[in-house]
C-alpha cells in the first residue's frame, strides 16, 4: 500500500527528560579566520513585485517558523498555524494539550518537521496543530533564551543571556566557545554551530570541538541555515556560505543595505532588508517587493511552496514568490505515464479517462487519491509504483492551489 504523504508532524526525541545542567565543555580555538570575500555593489535586478496576502494577528509576533506546509507564528498571546491551502491563507489557533490559557511565545525554532517553542509556561513542541509540554523545561527553566536551533541528532542549541548551551539527550551542557560577550544568535548546519553576537560570530565544529572566527565588517541583525551551508543579515549586508565560500552582498549601490532578517532552503536565501525583500540564487540577486525599506522586519520564513512568509508587530504577510507545481508542466505528466496506457484505451475494463485533461483530474481527484493511497491504482499487477518523490508533488500540487 502506498502512504499518501501526511501533515501529521513528528515531535523531536528531544522530548527525553534531561538530568540537569553538567560540567561546560569548552571547544578549542584555532587560530583560522574565515575570510569573507566582498562582492560589488549592484547587480540587483528587479521584476514585477510578487504578489501579497496579509494576515493580522493576535498579539505581536515573537516568532515565526516554517514546520513542512504550514508556518507556525508565535505571538506574545498564543502560537497560531498559518497555512496557504489551495490558494487561500487560513489562520488557526494551536491549542496546549493541557488546554490552559493561551502561552505567551517568547522565541521559536523548527525544522521540517516540528516546532520547539519556549513560552512563559516553558518549552514546547508541535505535534499537527497540538502543543505539547517538553521536560526540557525544567532542565532550561531559568535560562533567558535569545535563540534556539536544532541539531542533527535532535539536541537543541540555546543561545541564552548568560551563554551558550546544548540541551540533550540527557544532559544540559553549557558551551565555553572564547567569546566573553553573551550570544544573540545561534543556527545549525552539518556539524558545525553558528553562535553570534552583535559583532562577532564563531563556528563550532561539533566533533572536533574546535572553534573558527568568521571575519565581519558589521553587526549581526539575524542568522539561519539551508542545506548549502549558513547565512547571516547584517547592518552592512548580507553574508552568505556557498561551496565552502563566505561571501558578502552589500546589495545596493548606495551604501550597503541593512539585511535585518533572513531566511533560506536549498539553494535559497531570501533577506529582508532596507532594499526591500531581496532573494539570492547562486550568487545572483533579485528583488523580490518593491525598492522600499523592509530593513524594520524582525521574522521571516519560507513555506513548502517556496512563499515567503514575515511579520512586524502583529501583522504577518505571504510574498507569493514560491513555485508551485502545476498540472500541465508536473501533473499531466504523472498521469499519462502511469494511467494513459490502460485508461485512453479502456483496456481491461477500465473506464476511458484523458488524464491530461485538467477538468477532469479534478473532477474525480478524491477518487484518484483514495485508489493512490490505497495501491490499488495503478493496479499491483501491472507491476508499476508510484514513488514517494511523486507522491510528494502531488500533495505539493493540491496544497499549492491546483495550479493549471
Amino acid at each position: 500500500m502506498n502512504q499518501f504523504p501526511s501533515r501529521t508532524m513528528i515531535p523531536l526525541a528531544l522530548s527525553i527528560g534531561l538530568l540537569g545542567c553538567s560540567e561546560p565543555e569548552s571547544a578549542r580555538q584555532d587560530s583560522t579566520t574565515i575570510e569573507v570575500e566582498l562582492v560589488g555593489s549592484g547587480g540587483l535586478s528587479s521584476e514585477p513585485p510578487v504578489e501579497t496576502t496579509q494576515v493580522n494577528l493576535s498579539g505581536s509576533v515573537t516568532g515565526l517558523e516554517g514546520v513542512g506546509w504550514d508556518v507556525f507564528v508565535g505571538t506574545d498571546e498564543g502560537v497560531f498555524v498559518l497555512n496557504d491551502s489551495r490558494g487561500a491563507v487560513t489562520l488557526e489557533v494551536v491549542e496546549a494539550e493541557w488546554g490552559e490559557a493561551p502561552l505567551s511565545a517568547l522565541s521559536m525554532t523548527a525544522d521540517l518537521e516540528t516546532a520547539v517553542i519556549s513560552t512563559d509556561k516553558g518549552l514546547v513542541h508541535s505535534q499537527g496543530a497540538l502543543l505539547l509540554a517538553s521536560p526540557l523545561s525544567d532542565p532550561i527553566g531559568e535560562l533567558l533564551i535569545e535563540d534556539m536551533a536544532i541539531g542533527s541528532q535532535g539536541e537543541l542549541w540555546i543561545a541564552a543571556n548568560d551563554g551558550l548551551y546544548r540541551a540533550g539527550p540527557t544532559e544540559l551542557v553549557s558551551v565555553d566557545y572564547g567569546s566573553e560577550a553573551p550570544p544573540t544568535h545561534v543556527a545549525f548546519h552539518d556539524g558545525r554551530v553558528l553562535v553570534a553576537g552583535q559583532k562577532s560570530a564563531r563556528i563550532i565544529d561539533v566533533e572536533s570541538w574546535s572553534v573558527q572566527t568568521l571575519q565581519l565588517t558589521g553587526s549581526v541583525l539575524d542568522l539561519g541555515s539551508r542545506s548549502g551551508g549558513f547565512m547571516l543579515g547584517c547592518d552592512d549586508g548580507l553574508i552568505v556560505e556557498s561551496d565552502d565560500t563566505w561571501t558578502r552582498y552589500p546589495i545596493t549601490t548606495g551604501g550597503a543595505a541593512r539585511a535585518s532578517a533572513v531566511t533560506g532552503r536549498e539553494d535559497r536565501v531570501v533577506t529582508a532588508t532596507s532594499a526591500g525583500l531581496v532573494e539570492w540564487r547562486d550568487g545572483d540577486l533579485r528583488r523580490l517587493s518593491e525598492d522600499t525599506d523592509l530593513g524594520h522586519i524582525e521574522h521571516i520564513t519560507l513555506d513548502q511552496h517556496g512563499h515567503v512568509w514575515t511579520s512586524q508587530g502583529s501583522e504577518a504577510i505571504q510574498w507569493r514568490a514560491g513555485n508551485p507545481p502545476s498540472f500541465e508542466e508536473d501533473i499531466a505528466p504523472f498521469f499519462v505515464s502511469k494511467c494513459d496506457w490502460c485508461h485512453m484505451s479502456a483496456s481491461a475494463g477500465a473506464p476511458q479517462r484523458d488524464f491530461k485533461n485538467y477538468e477532469i483530474v479534478v473532477a474525480l481527484l478524491e477518487p484518484i487519491i483514495e485508489r493512490i493511497a490505497l495501491g490499488s491504482m495503478p493496479p499491483p499487477e501491472v507491476g508499476m509504483t508510484t514513488t514517494e518523490e511523486e507522491l510528494e508533488l502531488l500533495a505539493r500540487w493540491i496544497d499549492g492551489g491546483l495550479e493549471p
